[in-house]
C-alpha cells in the first residue's frame, strides 16, 4: 500500500513531467534512427563479446573497454529475448556511399538495447545539474532550467539518441569524479575519473586540475601538517585511479587481450589518422585557399603531434598552477573554470575535434551560466547549433533515417541513399561542395565560441573571487 504514496510523491516532483516528456522524445528518436558510420561497429562488437571473442578479439572496437562492457551487458539482456542475428540487415545499396564501409543497417531492437545506457546517463547528468544548481542557488526555477538545458538540448539529443554516441557516459563519470573531489572523497574521485578515462581517454586531461586543487584544498586545512595532508590526499586519489584501472583491465588481462587492447586503442585510434579540422584551430582548412593545410599536416605528422602536445601541456600546467594557488577559495568555482580551461585547450590544439566532443563542456557551461551568472548561455547555443549543423552536413540529415526505411514501409532506403549521393555532389557557393561551405560556417562559429571560453576561463581562474 505504500507504493501509491511513493508514486504520488514522484509524480509531484517538479521534474516528473519533463522526465516523461524527454524519455518519450528520446525513444521516438532512438528506435528508427542511427549513424551508419558507427552503428555497425557497435553491432559487430556486441556479437563479438556475446560469442566469446572478447571486446578486442577481432579488432572491431577501438575505444577503452568500459563502453564495451556496458554495451555488451545491455545487448546480452536483449539477446535473451531476441535473436541477435536480427539486430541488423545487410544492405548492398549502401555500397559507394561516402565513408560507410559496412553495408549493414541496425534494427530498432538493437537501438533500444544499446542506446538505453546512454539515455540513463543523460538523465543522471541532468539530475546532477539540477541538484548542483538548487544546492548553490536555492532557486527551483534555475534548477529546472539546468535540467532542461542538458536533457532537451538539440545537440545532446542528436548525438546520444540519433547518432548513438556514448560521450555522455564518459561525461557522467567525469562529473561524479569532480563532485566527489569537492566533497573530499578523493579515493572515490580517482575511481570515477578512471572509469571516465577507460570510457574515453579525454578525462585524463583533468588530472593536472584535480591535483592542483587537492593540494590547494589540503594546504588550507590547519588540523595537521599541510604537506603530509596534501600527500595523503593526493595518494588517496591516485590509489583510486590505479586500482580502478587494474579492475577494469583485469578481464582483458585474464583473457590475454592486452596486446589487442593496446593495438586497438593506441595503434588504431591515432588522433592524426583522421586528419585535421572540426572544432579546433585547424578548422581554417575549410576556408578557400587554406585547403593546403591538410596536405601539409599529412606530410608533417610529427610536427603536428609535437606542437599539439606542447600547447596542451603548457595550458594544463597553467591550470595546475592557478588551481593550486587559488582553488581553496571556492573549489566548485575553480573546478568549473579549470575544467573549461582544460577542455577548451584540448579543443583548440587537437588536430581534429568532432561535433560530438562539444557536449563534454555543456554541463560546465550550464553551471557557470546559472550558478555564477556568467554570460555563457549564448555561447552554449552557438556550440549547440554549430555542432548540429556540422553533423547534419556530413552526409545530409536523411542518412540517419535508413533504419526507418529498412524496418518499416514508410520510406525506401534507395531513395534516401540517392538523395544523400546527390547532396554529397552538390556544388558550394564558396568551396567546391555545399557541405564544405557548411563545415566552414559551423566550425568558424564554434571555434570563435571556444576561443571566448578559453580566454574567459583562464581569466576566471586568476580572479581573487574565483
Amino acid at each position: 500500500m505504500k507504493i501509491i504514496p511513493k508514486f504520488v510523491s514522484i509524480k509531484n516532483h517538479p521534474l516528473f513531467y519533463w522526465v516523461v516528456l524527454g524519455s518519450i522524445l528520446r525513444y521516438v528518436l532512438v528506435l528508427y534512427t542511427s549513424w551508419p558510420y558507427d552503428a555497425p561497429i557497435w553491432y559487430k562488437t556486441s556479437l563479438n563479446i556475446i560469442y566469446g571473442n572478447g571486446i578486442y578479439g577481432r579488432c572491431f572496437f577501438s575505444y577503452p573497454p568500459v563502453w564495451g562492457y556496458i554495451m555488451a551487458f545491455f545487448i546480452f539482456i536483449g539477446s535473451l529475448f531476441i535473436d541477435p542475428k536480427s539486430f541488423a540487415k545487410h544492405s548492398p545499396s549502401l555500397q559507394g556511399l561516402l565513408g560507410i564501409g559496412d553495408q549493414m543497417i541496425t534494427s530498432p531492437q538493437f537501438h533500444f538495447f544499446y542506446k538505453t545506457p546512454i539515455f540513463i546517463s543523460d538523465l543522471i547528468i541532468a539530475y546532477i545539474l539540477y541538484r548542483i544548481v538548487i544546492s548553490e542557488t536555492k532557486d527551483i526555477n534555475k534548477a529546472k532550467q539546468a535540467f532542461l538545458m542538458w536533457f532537451l538540448n538539440p545537440l545532446v539529443l542528436f548525438i546520444n539518441c540519433i547518432a548513438g554516441q556514448f560521450s555522455s557516459i564518459c561525461v557522467l563519470f567525469l562529473m561524479l569524479s569532480l563532485l566527489f573531489l569537492i566533497k573530499w572523497r578523493f579515493f572515490i574521485s580517482g575511481i570515477m575519473l578512471m572509469l571516465g578515462i577507460m570510457t574515453k581517454v579525454f578525462p585524463a586531461y583533468f588530472i593536472p586540475l584535480i591535483t592542483g586543487l587537492i593540494i590547494s584544498m589540503s594546504y588550507n586545512q590547519n588540523n595537521m601538517n599541510k604537506k603530509l595532508k596534501a600527500f595523503i590526499n593526493i595518494s588517496s586519489f591516485f590509489v583510486g585511479l590505479f586500482l580502478s584501472a587494474l579492475i577494469i583491465l583485469l578481464p582483458i588481462i585474464i583473457n590475454r587481450e592486452l596486446t589487442n587492447f593496446f593495438w586497438s586503442v593506441v595503434g588504431v585510434r591515432k588522433t592524426l589518422s583522421a586528419g585535421v579540422g572540426g572544432f579546433s584551430l585547424w578548422f581554417i582548412q575549410y576556408i578557400p585557399y587554406f585547403s593546403w593545410i591538410k596536405e601539409w599536416q599529412q606530410n608533417h605528422p610529427f610536427t603536428t603531434l609535437l606542437s599539439q602536445h606542447i600547447l596542451i601541456l603548457i595550458s594544463l600546467s597553467i591550470v595546475f598552477l592557478l588551481s593550486n594557488f587559488y582553488g581553496y577559495r571556492n573549489p566548485l568555482k575553480c573546478l568549473v573554470s579549470g575544467a573549461m580551461a582544460s577542455l577548451t585547450s584540448l579543443y583548440l590544439f587537437t588536430p581534429i575535434i568532432q561535433a560530438q566532443y562539444l557536449i563534454w563542456i555543456f554541463p560546465l557551461l550550464i553551471i557557470a551560466a546559472l550558478v555564477y551568472n556568467k554570460p555563457y548561455s549564448p555561447l552554449l547555443n552557438v556550440l549547440t547549433y554549430s555542432g548540429l549543423l556540422f553533423n547534419l552536413s556530413i552526409s545530409g540529415f536523411w542518412i540517419v533515417l535508413l533504419p526507418l526505411c529498412e524496418f518499416s514501409n514508410i520510406l525506401k532506403s534507395e531513395d534516401i541513399i540517392s538523395i544523400s549521393k546527390s547532396y554529397l555532389a552538390f556544388p558550394g557557393l564558396v568551396n567546391r561542395l555545399l557541405r564544405e561551405d557548411l563545415w566552414m560556417i559551423s566550425t568558424f562559429l564554434g571555434v570563435i565560441a571556444i576561443l571566448i571560453l578559453f580566454i574567459s576561463s583562464f581569466k576566471n581562474l586568476k580572479k581573487k573571487n574565483v
